[in-house]
């Protein structure tokens, strides 16, 4: 049996001898649109309604084979490029690809589908041809690209059978750069099994037939059939979990297609979220959603014939049902044929959706303390589940704001997961009786510099013991009224009982208004100066505050050359003020232009010259003759330095100039480079975190974790690594090492024998190790041994070891004491004096031996054969007593 392969090009070989024979049968709109229209109106479709003999011809978009050499072109033999065929002499095809630039031309050219495309004629004036195997009396769709080379080209798209008269279906006329687009259906005629689908050059641009006329995305096929088929990722899922719907469309026609749109009604047993749809290998878009209907719509990318896509929508179990059935449906068209819509019904699947019950919380619903009390959140709580059983071990606590110093209600919720993923919670109401009242300010406002009292405006007062305003301490209080910024000052005072009450006031110190302007300007000898132009002024709380700017200081004289300062002057409605200074600089002598101030950061490489320059009216530039006459800036060490410079011109007028550099400081981290938690316990990385900056103050709310791999359930050593930037942009980084301690391990042999009556020891045998603490054998406790070395039996010796971590190891011991083994043992009996003696006790001496199920004392056996040897000593000596009497 002839593979397909084989069978397709046994089928080329056959009707290319019959080329351009038989009669095309164009239908009416098609003809009515020959010569150079490009785009043909098609008559109404009927959707196919299954793929039955599928006609395509092969490789309509020239991506086989590849073009990957730098010049984007290569020059390939006929029988290199599958399913086309040329007339040319030489056999040759020209394929070019995306980035071919035609003799330096700009733009270079694109393809409109795929990559490449091809040049109607290589060397030699041509047809470019496919023969296909054609089923008389179907009904087929042809397109084609077609743009020119250098300019206006033309070429004929004609058919018929091998060897016959061509009829021509197109004229294409096309210039550059845009690709126009032909098309039109075509009714296989009678008795025309193979169908030629020809490109003929008429003319090119520059008048050589053999170059120019390119053609892409060629289609001659019966059209597009999709079929959709869908799935369950499994046969069933719970109320509340996922379940993902796979829908599979596959092309089984012949022409691509497009517009494919597909809609999924979604029964109400299943929800859907929004924007959750995946495929890998197609794009989805037009996503559109329906709640109310259940309606889910989207489109995927064109389809050519036998490609595929796969969808996944995720699902969610919404009510119990034993079969949840989605309708799938398809609407599409044959690509650029808009005019036919398709319509594909898919194949659909069911999932079973099974019930899913919640676990219950419950609790002490009010809870009633006293000031100071101790607060436990999880006593009296206890959680069950239908399913999992007792979850009591389970439940979290979500939120407790309890404080005990503080008279109130507090609300503490709790909440637990079972195994289905189900949650439920429980919220308590926690009184705490009253506690003295503080009061005051809570926000206060001041002005940069101004003086603080932390007493001013606070009072308080107790139910019992009146007015204790005099027993308010300050906890905490960092105002600096030097440094603009939010601070918090913390009180508190204690009544005669004890109970303590808190306050936290903020305090804000304002920032003063910034002015803006040049820092230094330079004037032309007899210049008019107007000290107002340029400057600016703005407040954090007024805005634009330039009108209120006064000049304190003005004595520019520009009769005369040299420097002077110009100082201004703002104030906001806070009062606070800010001063500015400005250098004006008449020229004369030579002038520096740089800032006075910079800030270099900690470490930093301070090059003095940078941003340095002078200038001079008659020499022009001298930034090459300035000197640094002084400079001790350590960007190692924060403070502020002086950087002196100078310069002289040609004349011998010498000109100096200060520049002040502030190196500042980088924020501190105040903490324990290493911390130990034990296994299973709780760890914030934010606890106990503090740092602090010379100019910021307290930054520990600013504090970034940078990376955090601790795993609280597995020992070992992990870092984290925090940052913190002041208000000047410095970076401190620090790295914790958090130690997840392990359990101590204890060995010994599970279960043992010993012998009745012996002496146990419960230690033989036992160690214990910790990866800290290393050999812990002597720390070893028993805290239960009940055994009756004396009293055959089974018993259970507890052992127990505690690190010095805390940490906690149990281990238990089956002891098995065995029952004792008496032989007897007959003594010699004598005419004269016979004596039955009393059978003699063997001693035994305790052994434990390790429990072998292979290997069991058969203590059956022994006992059995002492008491028959007793047996018959016994008869023997009564025997021997008869017969001397």
């Amino acid at each position: 049996m002839e593979n397909k392969k084989s069978v397709w090009n046994k089928g080329i070989r056959v009707t290319s001898a019959a080329v351009l024979i038989g009669g095309m049968v164009l239908s009416s709109d098609a003809i009515a649109n020959l010569g150079s229209e490009k785009v043909q109106a098609a008559t109404a479709t009927p959707a196919p309604k299954a793929a039955g003999d599928v006609i395509a011809l092969e490789n309509g978009d020239f991506e086989n084979p590849v073009v990957n050499n730098a010049a984007h072109y290569n020059q390939f033999n006929q029988s290199q490029v599958p399913g086309w065929y040329t007339t040319a002499a030489d056999g040759q095809m020209d394929v070019l690809a995306d980035g071919f630039n035609d003799a330096g031309r700009d733009p270079v050219t694109t393809t409109p589908s795929g990559r490449q495309w091809v040049e109607l004629n290589a060397n030699l004036v041509g047809a470019l041809y496919q023969d296909i195997p054609t089923t008389p009396g179907t009904k087929v769709r042809w397109q084609a690209m077609h743009k020119g080379r250098l300019g206006t080209d033309t070429a004929i798209v004609e058919f018929g059978a091998p060897g016959s008269t061509m009829e021509q279906q197109a004229e294409m006329v096309d210039g550059v750069p845009e690709w126009g687009l032909y098309k039109g259906s075509y009714i296989i005629p009678e008795g025309q099994t193979t169908t030629r689908f020809q490109f003929r050059s008429v003319s090119s641009a520059g008048g050589n037939q053999g170059a120019g006329n390119y053609l892409d995305n060629v289609q001659f096929a019966t059209p597009s059939v999709l079929d959709v088929n869908s799935s369950f990722s499994a046969p069933s899922t719970k109320i509340k979990q996922a379940v993902n719907y796979n829908v599979h469309v596959s092309n089984v026609g012949g022409m691509p297609s497009a517009n494919n749109t597909v809609t999924v009604k979604i029964p109400k047993e299943l929800s859907y979220t929004v924007g959750s749809l995946t495929s890998a290998n197609t794009t989805v878009s037009n996503e559109q959603y329906d709640e109310a209907t259940g309606t889910l719509t989207f489109t995927i990318d064109r389809l050519l014939k036998d490609s595929a896509a796969d969808i996944t929508i995720p699902l969610t179990g919404a009510e119990g049902t034993p079969a949840a059935t989605p309708e799938t449906s398809m609407t599409y068209n044959d690509e650029n044929f808009e005019e036919d819509v398709y319509t594909a019904d898919g194949t659909d699947a069911s999932v079973a959706v099974t019930s899913n019950d919640a676990p219950v919380l419950t609790g002490e619903e009010t809870t009633l303390l006293n000031p100071g009390n101790t607060f436990d959140p999880m006593s009296g709580m206890k959680a069950t589940d239908t399913e999992d059983g007792d979850l009591t071990s389970q439940i979290q606590v979500l939120t407790n704001n309890v404080d005990t110093t503080k008279p109130g209600t507090y609300e503490v919720t709790y909440e637990v997961t079972d195994s289905d993923g189900n949650k439920a919670t429980f919220t308590r109401a926690v009184v705490m009786t009253e506690a003295p009242t503080l009061t005051g300010e809570a926000t206060t406002t001041l002005n940069p510099n101004s003086d603080f009292d932390p007493m001013a405006t606070m009072q308080a007062a107790d139910a019992e013991d009146g007015d204790i305003t005099d027993q308010i301490k300050v906890v905490s209080n960092p105002v600096d009224t030097a440094k603009p910024g939010s601070y918090t000052v913390t009180y508190e005072v204690v009544d005669a009982g004890g109970n303590k009450a808190t306050f936290t006031r903020t305090i804000i110190v304002t920032a003063a208004p910034v002015i803006a302007g040049q820092d230094t300007i330079t004037l032309q000898p007899g210049a008019t100066f107007d000290p107002m132009v340029g400057m600016e002024a703005t407040d954090e709380e007024d805005g634009d505050v330039a009108a209120n700017i006064t000049v304190v200081q003005n004595d520019v004289d520009t009769s005369k050359s040299g420097s002077y300062k110009v100082i201004y002057e703002v104030t906001d409605k806070d009062g606070n003020k800010t001063t500015f200074t400005s250098t004006v600089i008449v020229e004369g002598a030579p002038v520096f232009s740089g800032a006075a101030d910079v800030k270099v950061q900690p470490d930093a490489t301070f090059d003095p010259m940078q941003d340095i320059k002078a200038t001079d009216t008659e020499d022009g530039d001298l930034t090459s003759g300035i000197k640094v006459t002084k400079n001790d800036v350590n960007t190692s060490k924060a403070g502020a330095y002086e950087v002196t410079y100078e310069v002289t011109d040609s004349k011998g007028n010498k000109t100096t100039f200060t520049r002040t550099v502030t190196v500042p400081n980088v924020p501190t981290f105040n903490i324990d480079d290493t911390i130990k938690v034990n296994p299973d316990g709780t760890y914030d990385p934010m606890d106990g975190i503090e740092v602090t900056d010379e100019e910021d103050g307290d930054l520990s709310d600013q504090v970034r974790i940078i990376s955090n791999n601790v795993d609280v359930n597995t020992p070992g050593h992990y870092e984290v690594v925090y940052e913190v930037t002041d208000s000047d942009g410095n970076k401190t980084r620090f790295t914790r090492t958090v130690v997840i301690t392990a359990k101590p391990v204890i060995s010994g042999e599970k279960e043992i024998s010993i012998a009745q009556g012996s002496i146990f020891d419960p230690m033989v045998g036992m160690s214990a190790t910790d990866n800290e603490d290393g050999e812990l054998t002597g720390d070893i406790k028993v805290i239960s041994n009940p055994v009756q070395a004396g009293v055959p039996g089974e018993y259970l010796v507890t052992y127990q070891v505690t690190d010095t971590d805390g940490n906690t190891t149990t281990f238990t011991r089956k002891v098995i004491v065995k029952g004792s083994i008496v032989k007897m043992t007959p003594q010699p009996i004598t005419p004269a004096a016979l004596t039955v003696s009393a059978p003699t006790p063997t001693k035994t001496t305790a052994k434990v031996e390790k429990k072998s199920k292979a290997h069991l004392p058969r203590t059956g056996d022994t006992a059995e054969k002492g008491i028959l040897l007793g047996a018959l000593l016994s008869v023997a000596s009564l025997l021997l007593l008869r017969r001397k009497k």
